[in-house]
């Protein structure tokens, strides 16, 4: 199973379709296109090492380098790493209100069920 920083992949996508909220407002089916594209990506640059390099890399002498014309988030400048931070904020805090919203209509259904049948 893969895992994010600790965090089984799999359960964690799994915990999102069960209602959960992603801090970032991922949708389950967004979590796993991205898991999906890392396993690529990660495949991809294996590929291109030698068997030498692969045995560093097991024994931790050396890192997978990144593909040609990529660039790593963490090399991304602050501003565009602010800048996806604050939309996916914004997309967490849409789905929460949308969420609430519909138990919002889900009770007032639920009530207007009970008054009309009791009169």
């Amino acid at each position: 199973m893969d895992e994010w920083w600790g965090v089984d992949a799999e359960e964690y996508i799994a915990s999102i379709r069960a209602g959960a909220i992603d801090p970032h407002g991922r949708t389950a089916d967004e979590l796993e296109e991205e898991l999906a594209a890392y396993d690529r990506d990660w495949s991809e640059r294996l590929t291109r090492l030698t068997d030498a390099e692969v045995e560093e890399v097991i024994a931790g002498r050396k890192q997978v380098p990144p593909l040609p014309g990529t660039v790593p988030a963490a090399e991304r400048p602050e501003s565009v790493r602010r800048q996806e931070a604050l939309a996916g904020r914004i997309r967490a805090i849409e789905l929460r209100r949308a969420r609430l919203e519909a138990e919002h209509r889900e009770v007032l259904a639920a009530e207007l069920g009970r008054v009309r049948w009791s009169v």
